[in-house]
């Protein structure tokens, strides 16, 4: 099949915000994901992420070259800043990135085309990584891309960024960092040739939206396969209207004028999420300080059995100084022995060597061999 006849999806979202849902509806509906293995489920996405696993491991690599980490946020206050700072951008980058990585992905992408008429991936880093992406891509001119643009209530984002993260990174951080990848979508949109499908995930909205985004694909819709993956139970926020930059970036990606919320249950419900946050940080605070409690007893412990051993070494020590004094006691008694010994045997050497004494200890000697004789034939008869 040639290129011209072949068309990539490339689904565009913040991390939290539907997008794993999002591309299980598109794959129900005939999307290729590609030959690989997914990323697995886990207690954040209990129906998995349906992100492949060698494109994902291609992102963190790039990510974390380029922004300095690699999943949803920076891990530091400090890496968060440096972010926030730049606020994603990548025009002094996109460059400086390995030829390596680049071939890689194009790799993939050639491997994720021939799997299927209509193939596409997904990975909330994409915002991020857009010109490395584009670099990626220009090698398939032919192919027929189509970026769809997945967005949810900042609100909730944050709320499941916070909720979800023990990193300790607050709401308003979380906004803050909702926010850039908003403005890196917006200009992704804006630079596009071509009108972009936008799909509003968390509202009434979220099904026509997929329906037009899917057909724009060019794959056919069935809403009973739709329905069949969608699972409510895993949402666990409702979208509010917050004070902030990123809720305006979101109402203008949305495509359509915001209609005004009631004033009233936006207020009780950001109210409701703020008591909830305040819960949650209490109950982190709870934990921590009694995991402080308990290693502060682990190291009580630990210093006792510190103290223990040293005390044992303590005597060790000295037992070895008792063991050396004796040691050293001994052999100062055996040297003398042998120097007595030495003068010993020198003395009966010049007694030996004497006429008389010598023939004395000689028939001394002779007389104790002749009693020894005769003892043996007496007890032998």
């Amino acid at each position: 099949m040639e290129d011209a006849q072949r068309t990539l999806v490339i689904l565009l979202s913040m991390h939290r915000s539907g997008s794993s849902l999002t591309a299980n509806v598109f794959m129900e509906q005939g999307l290729s994901l590609g030959p690989w293995a997914l990323l697995p489920a886990h207690r954040g996405n209990p129906h998995g992420h349906f992100e492949a696993i060698p494109i994902l491991e291609l992102t963190w690599a790039v990510q974390t070259l380029i922004h300095g980490f690699r999943e949803d946020l920076p891990e530091t206050e400090v890496a968060v800043a440096a972010f926030l700072a730049t606020e994603g951008r990548w025009d002094d980058w996109a460059e400086q990135v390995p030829e390596e990585y680049v071939q890689r992905g194009r790799s993939l992408i050639r491997t994720l085309l021939d799997s299927g008429r209509i193939s596409g991936f997904k990975d909330p880093r994409t915002v991020l990584l857009w010109p490395f992406w584009r670099r990626v891509l220009s090698a398939f001119p032919g192919v027929r891309v189509v970026p769809v643009a997945l967005v949810r209530s900042p609100h909730e984002i944050a709320m499941s960024l916070f909720t979800r993260l023990e990193s300790g990174t607050g709401y308003w951080t979380c906004l803050d960092v909702v926010a850039v990848h908003f403005q890196q979508l917006q200009a992704i949109i804006e630079s596009w040739n071509h009108p972009v499908p936008r799909v509003r995930f968390g509202g009434p909205h979220y099904f026509s939206d997929l329906e037009r985004a899917v057909r724009t694909c060019g794959l056919d819709w069935d809403p009973i396969k739709a329905v069949r993956v969608f699972d409510e139970s895993c949402i666990h926020h409702v979208p509010a209207v917050v004070s902030h930059r990123a809720q305006r970036l979101y109402d203008s990606l949305s495509g359509a004028a915001p209609a005004a919320p009631d004033a009233g249950k936006n207020a009780d419900q950001l109210e409701a999420d703020g008591r909830a946050r305040d819960r949650l940080q209490l109950d982190r605070l709870r934990q921590s300080r009694a995991c402080a409690h308990e290693a502060a007893e682990a190291l009580r412990r630990t210093q006792v059995r510190l103290d223990q051993e040293t005390e044992s070494l303590k005597l060790l020590e000295r037992q070895l100084r008792l063991t050396e004094e004796r040691l050293n006691q001994s052999v100062r008694e055996a040297n003398q022995v042998r120097v007595a010994y030495q003068e010993l045997r020198a003395h009966v050497d010049r007694l030996k060597a004497h006429p008389v004494p010598g023939l004395a200890l000689k028939g001394r000697c002779e007389m104790r061999n002749l009693v020894s004789r005769f003892k043996a034939r007496r007890h032998a008869g």
